[in-house]
């Protein structure tokens, strides 16, 4: 399109352009319109303005000492300010040589020492405009070289090890990053962590020149697409599958950032080869380009790779103008959909590191990777590649200066070279693996504090003194609530104030002990990693493994996530003749995971959709869209299994055909009414199952079944259930939804069709079989189980996640994670108790808050001296009420007495007196850590209606129920199993006031 009006005029006078620039900048104008005879400053980079404050902070600290000391003292470096004699400054270099703390020694370098020197002097002709003498400058670097300092003073002459990273070394480092569990919280996270790994690998480029700079806080300069450059150059031998070429352009060169004249372009083409994919820059890179739809003319990798139409010259894919700008790797920020990558913000360097790190350690090495490592080690293979002056080139190092990267490792033959033999390539890869920083790789180095070091590092006195007095705080506040609900409104506004007081000195005291809690183990951690490597001979040499916790052996295995079962796999397999096609795949296989990585636990194949909604109900299952305590696995499981019950009622209800009712006495029955749906016919069959029940609840009362078939009256008495009578006998499910229940370790849905509960019944008698039944039997001797590997603090019990007894004792606690199950708790009551159906004995409890309610139904009820362990195999050891509930929380691992917040151990309430606890106003170790399961306590025990009804009459221990006629009652027909349970037992209590007396055993007054 022709462009309209000149584009050109004639040249213009000084005068002119002057006038025009000064019109339209103002800042310009006033500078010109400034008196300039004053002090300017030279433009120095942020990181050297930064050392310079670092050094003047310094200065002033050893004026501080000098003053207290009551010696004249020199503190500021400004205009005027005078240069200090020679034995000031001497004395300023003892300072720093004797004050300043080392990060691999003790005292700090010699090197850091001349280096905070050498600034110093600097100082003063920029700030002081004053120029030190040559003289006074070799007093002082004599001084600090000098045998007088060095002698009392032992500075370090050492350099930082340098780690040499090998192929192997990467590999392992990107399979973590594709697998890892934990450490990303969005999938593209993942790609740009890849990408950072290698391109800074192969590039050597510092981390200031990918990521924001800690230098730069803030200031958002990083890599961006404008610096990428993508050629496409034909393939003479395919010319369906063209060559990619990358070119990169790293501008933010260390001390020329603001030099536009100095920069870097690096060529980078796709490993093709299926062995190299996994360590290629440009794979992770291709993803970010798509995801972030940078391109002008091209929507999918398959118009690069595989073009419809084969190019035949070189060109440039055009980029669109408004992603130039964009930075390429950004950091994750908190929405209320969970964290996103950001449109604007850019990775930082502080991220960037712990990232790192915590890849290190899942990876197993046995030092954390550094960037300056993957930059060093580039170094050093570029050097003996490329030669010294291309190494420079390539790590933009200035030609003059000192290689500071050269390896002092030779990873040569020395020996095949004193006796001329050729160097033989599987001699030197041993030896460069050895020195790699992979070679002492071990992922079974601790990664967090063992249970028992946990306990020894809680139970430090500074940590137990700063619960204690949070806990006196949270007291004072519970005080303070109860006197202001009673308060005068005068006094009400100086009461809210005491609480918000104690409560910021509660927050205080909380943060203090995080603070050192989390400093201290990051500590301990690092010894113990650095003892497990040392002892690595020990464990080869004798052939010892290390040692696990014992898990449970219900304990599902956690899935991976859907990167590692879909991109890992392909990764790995994918071979086709055509490498393009398979990067292609690979790239779209990246493209298609969801945006955020599943932090959550989450049941097998139940999953959130890609826009983290519930795959049933389509809700969104963002923390503010779910009702306080649930969380999105639980919810997503609630769904599935309503939508399963639903599926199995709705096929009965297609199964049914129209029938009469055929209940004796029946009105419908006599006038042969035909129930056209199943749900009319139940409704109405109900009714009589309902009458059954009254009758059934009535001491002196008979309830009989009047059911006909084939013109026979069943005429059942006391069923133990009517319901399951129907359903046995007559072949009627009376349920209009059909019971369905989840089994935690088979992962499976089981739906009882029929209704008398067979199904459930077989399942859970196989899986009692396999874990309880060897328990079973109660011992003569006293064999109460001790408490195995759990640690006892501030009134609580604390275990590892997941652990178990490895089968030596049976396992009741379960693992559950963010309100989904990995295994399942059972009831040590219920479990061994043969009167209940075993449905009921193996009911999985896959919550805490129900579980402890449910427990607190048999504590309650427990005798007060002479109990046994509901366990058979912990023998006939008698325990008082207090000391059984006690052995339960800490060697079966069972809450009854409630559990606490945790994140890294699990955490069960121990009684605190020898009854049951009631909520308590306090807890001073709640917030050691965040909290992942919530802070449970059992709630006290309401009355029913039934037992109010029955003050004075008679507790039976068979049916554990209240009864006026304790006679009758065990008197009646031992037709139900209800009624031979009671019969069995035949042991009751008088009640009195609501108080139950002493068990006494019944005698048939016959």
């Amino acid at each position: 399109m022709a462009l309209s009006g000149l584009r050109t005029s004639s040249k213009r006078s000084n005068a002119e352009i002057l006038k025009e620039r000064l019109n339209e900048n103002e800042n310009l104008r006033a500078l010109h319109d400034q008196d300039l005879d004053t002090f300017h400053y030279r433009q120095i980079a942020a990181p050297t303005q930064q050392h310079h404050n670092n050094v003047k902070r310094h200065y002033k600290d050893y004026a501080e000492e000098e003053k207290a000391k009551g010696r004249e003292a020199h503190s500021e470096v400004v205009i005027g300010s005078q240069i200090p004699p020679l034995k000031y400054i001497k004395g300023f270099a003892l300072y720093l040589a004797s004050a300043l703390q080392g990060k691999s020694s003790a005292y700090i370098r010699l090197k850091s020492l001349k280096s905070y020197m050498t600034t110093f002097l600097a100082l003063w002709p920029r700030y002081a405009g004053s120029v030190v003498p040559k003289e006074l400058r070799n007093q002082i670097w004599a001084f600090v070289s000098s045998e007088d300092l060095l002698k009392v003073v032992p500075l370090s002459t050492g350099r930082r090890a340098m780690k040499s990273i090998e192929p192997r070394c990467l590999q392992i480092i990107c399979e973590t990053v594709y697998s890892s569990r934990g450490i990303f919280r969005t999938n593209r996270m993942r790609s740009q962590l890849a990408f950072l790994i290698l391109f800074s690998t192969a590039s050597a480029s510092r981390p200031g020149a990918v990521v924001e700079s800690k230098c730069y806080v803030d200031s958002n300069e990083a890599l961006k697409w404008g610096n990428f450059t993508f050629h496409v150059i034909p393939n003479s031998d395919d010319p369906y599958h063209p060559w990619l070429l990358v070119q990169i352009r790293s501008t933010l060169i260390k001390g020329h950032r603001t030099n536009d004249a100095i920069f870097q372009d690096l060529l980078f083409h796709p490993d093709l080869n299926k062995n190299d994919r996994l360590t290629c820059a440009i794979l992770p890179l291709m993803h970010l380009a798509f995801e972030d739809n940078i391109f002008k003319n091209v929507q999918c990798i398959e118009e690069i790779m595989s073009p419809g139409i084969p190019p035949k010259n070189m060109f440039k894919l055009q980029l669109r103008d408004e992603v130039k700008e964009q930075v390429v790797l950004r950091a994750e920020v908190k929405t209320l959909d969970g964290f996103k990558i950001s449109n604007l913000k850019a990775l930082k360097y502080d991220r960037y590191m712990h990232l790192l790190r915590k890849l290190s350690i899942a990876a197993g090495f046995q030092e954390p990777l550094t960037p300056y490592d993957m930059r060093g080690s580039q170094g050093n293979k570029a050097d003996a590649a490329l030669g010294q002056n291309m190494c420079k080139m390539l790590m933009t190092h200035d030609p003059k200066s000192v290689d500071k990267y050269c390896s002092r490792t030779l990873t040569t033959d020395l020996s095949a070279i004193a006796n001329r033999r050729d160097q033989e390539e599987n001699v030197t890869a041993y030896m460069r693996s050895a020195t790699s920083i992979s070679a002492r790789l071990d992922q079974h180095a601790p990664k967090k504090l063992s249970l028992q070091q946990r306990h020894d590092l809680l139970s430090e006195p500074l940590l137990v003194q700063l619960r204690r007095e949070k806990a006196e705080e949270l007291e004072k506040i519970t005080e303070l609530q109860l006197q202001l609900a009673s308060a005068d409104e005068p006094l009400q506004s100086q009461i809210e104030t005491a609480i918000a007081s104690h409560r910021k000195d509660s927050a205080t005291l909380a943060k203090k002990h995080e603070l050192i809690y989390v400093r201290e183990s990051r500590f301990r951690i690092k010894e113990f990693r650095q003892e497990f490597f040392k002892d690595a001979d020990v464990r080869e040499l004798s052939g010892q493994s290390s040692v696990n916790t014992p898990s449970l052996l219900t304990l599902r295995q956690k899935e991976d996530p859907a990167l590692t079962a879909g991109f890992m796999e392909l990764l790995q397999n994918l071979s086709s003749e055509i490498p393009s096609d398979d990067f292609s795949v690979l790239v779209n296989s990246l493209l298609s995971q969801p945006e955020q990585v599943l932090s959550l636990e989450y049941y097998p194949g139940e999953r959130p959709t890609d826009d983290n909604n519930c795959p049933v109900c389509e809700k969104s299952l963002a923390a503010a869209n779910l009702r306080a305590g649930v969380r999105p696995g639980s919810h997503i499981h609630k769904c599935i299994g309503e939508r399963e019950a639903k599926i199995a009622s709705e096929r009965l209800a297609e199964m049914f055909t129209p029938r009469s009712c055929a209940y004796g006495g029946c009105s419908h029955a006599t006038r042969q009414t035909v129930f056209s749906t199943r749900s009319e016919y139940l409704t109405h069959i109900n009714i009589h199952i309902n009458a059954l029940q009254v009758l059934s609840s009535k001491p002196l009362a008979l309830a009989v079944c009047r059911m006909k078939e084939h013109r026979n009256t069943c005429n059942e008495e006391e069923a133990d259930d009517w319901p399951t009578h129907f359903a046995e006998c007559h072949a009627i499910n009376v349920l209009q939804t059909v019971e369905t229940c989840y089994c935690v370790m088979c992962a499976i849905w089981i739906s009882d069709d029929i209704g008398d509960g067979q199904v459930h019944e077989v399942h859970h008698t196989l899986h009692y079989e396999a874990l309880f039944e060897a328990y079973s039997l109660r011992s003569k001797e006293d064999k109460a189980m001790l408490p195995i590997g759990v640690t006892e603090i501030d009134g609580y019990i604390e275990y590892e996640h997941g652990s178990g007894f490895n089968g030596k004792h049976p396992e009741f606690h379960g693992y559950l994670v963010s309100g989904v199950a990995l295994a399942p708790a059972f009831c040590p009551f219920c479990i061994f108790d043969e009167f209940l159906p075993m449905q009921r004995r193996m009911t999985q409890y896959v919550e805490t808050r129900i579980f402890v309610k449910h427990l607190g139904t048999h504590t309650s009820n427990l005798e007060d001296t002479e109990n046994f362990c509901p366990v058979p195999s912990c023998g006939e050891h008698t325990f008082t009420k207090f000391d059984l509930i006690t052995h339960l929380i800490s060697s079966h691992r069972v809450p009854a007495a409630g559990s606490a917040k945790h994140v890294n151990v699990r955490r069960l309430r121990l009684l605190a007196s020898s009854s049951v606890p009631t909520k308590r106003a306090s807890d001073a170790a709640d917030n050691i850590m965040d909290d992942e399961e919530p802070d449970v306590r059992p709630k006290k025990t309401k009355t029913s209606k039934k037992s109010r009804s029955h003050e004075d009459g008679y507790y039976c221990y068979g049916c554990r129920d209240y009864v006026k006629d304790i006679d009758a009652h065990l008197s009646r027909p031992a037709r139900s199993e209800k009624a031979k349970k009671c019969r069995t037992i035949h042991e009751y209590a008088k009640m009195t006031d609501s108080d139950r007396g002493p068990k006494v055993n019944w005698v048939s007054p016959t």
